[in-house]
């Protein structure tokens, strides 16, 4: 079952930080640079069978989400989606096969190190 999202539901989640960057972002309803606007990013692109759902969602900056356009999450930001969301490694593993260049498990201590910062 798929949950319900909401832009201030994902941004309390990541703690008011760009899933790419993890620089802070603007609260969600004050005035900034269009460039750091808080947008709506699919983890996995929906041009590539990305769902646009709470589990693929996540919040960047506007020139993060440009820079990332629709390439394919590395293996961190998969691993750091699964962390963020509580989603099952295992559930995100036919994802990480996908990619080429997975390279194994990355260690949860030193990303959860990185997101908690």
């Amino acid at each position: 079952m798929l949950t319900r999202f909401s832009r201030e539901k994902i941004y309390k989640a990541q703690k008011g930080r760009c899933f790419l960057c993890n620089k802070l972002l603007p609260p969600i309803k004050s005035i900034c640079e269009p460039q750091d606007f808080p947008t709506l990013e699919h983890v996995w692109p929906k041009s590539k069978t990305g769902l646009h759902s709470w589990e693929n969602i996540v919040l960047s900056h506007r020139k993060c989400n440009a820079q990332k356009a629709n390439l394919f999450p590395s293996e961190e930001e998969l691993i750091k989606l699964s962390i963020l969301k509580n989603i099952p490694l295992n559930t995100l593993l036919p994802l990480i096969r996908v990619r080429k260049d997975f390279s194994g498990a990355a260690s949860y201590a030193i990303l959860l190190e990185r997101i908690n910062k």
